[in-house]
């Protein structure tokens, strides 16, 4: 986008650019003990600057908001900024994150598109790939993980596949671990697929008597819940 607007070479078999205002960036953990700012403060404060400032001709790249305070917090406050950039400002935005439960926008904000970079699964680990495979037949079940980094497009609204538990199963991680993590991961999925599934139908909620992060907070009790089942195993 920079070397567009300077008239430089675009490394791009084609680029069709509408000209920007501003460009806006939020990456990175930026967090200085120096002049006493928390990760969690620095990033808030430099995301109220960009909403304050962005408007409809801005880029805006943001990255894992919310990742540096709770679970339910930081849920809430991304899902938000995600909705207020694309209902409100209608800015160009690239917005990624690890919170799956983000997906449920694309049911009812039609500017929003989910995107993924592709990981590919084996159970017989054909495929290959590095790092110290774990061959503990306990985790049999967990398929093993094989990046490409390949971008795809998800149907709108549907939930991202999660690649945590296979991850930590290929570094090497106890077996008990891991089988405990796959087993609370799927309570969780369970959990975050009713909320796709409610959100889509109450279209968010905008403009009623819910703010506009209700609904993550919502979900991040589910969440909550769903450990408490799990952990009522005999």
């Amino acid at each position: 986008v920079i070397l567009a607007h300077a008239g430089c070479y675009v490394p791009a078999s084609f680029a069709c650019l509408s000209p920007l205002a501003k460009v806006f960036a939020r990456m990175g953990v930026s967090e200085s003990l120096v002049r006493n700012q928390s990760h969690f403060l620095a990033e808030t404060s430099e995301l109220a600057h960009v909403l304050s400032n962005a408007t409809e001709r801005s880029l805006v790249l943001l990255d894992e908001v919310g990742r540096a305070t709770s679970t339910r917090d930081g849920a809430a406050l991304a899902y938000s900024v995600a909705e207020h950039l694309a209902a409100d400002l209608r800015c160009l935005t690239l917005f990624t994150s690890h919170i799956s439960e983000l997906s449920a926008l694309c049911a009812y904000e039609p500017a929003v598109r989910l995107l993924m970079l592709e990981a590919k699964t084996s159970t017989n680990g054909d495929a290959g790939g590095g790092g110290a495979h774990n061959n503990n037949n306990n985790n049999a079940a967990i398929p093993k993980l094989h990046f490409t980094y390949a971008l795809l497009s998800l149907s709108d609204g549907a939930l991202p596949p999660q690649y945590g538990v296979a991850l930590a199963q290929a570094v090497g991680m106890p077996a008990s671990v891991v089988a405990r993590a796959a087993e609370i991961s799927k309570r969780c999925d369970e959990r975050a697929g009713a909320f796709l599934e409610r959100a889509a139908h109450d279209g968010g909620a905008r403009g009623g008597a819910k703010d506009g992060g209700v609904e993550m907070r919502e979900a991040a009790s589910a969440f909550v819940n769903a450990l408490r089942e799990v952990n009522k195993k005999s």
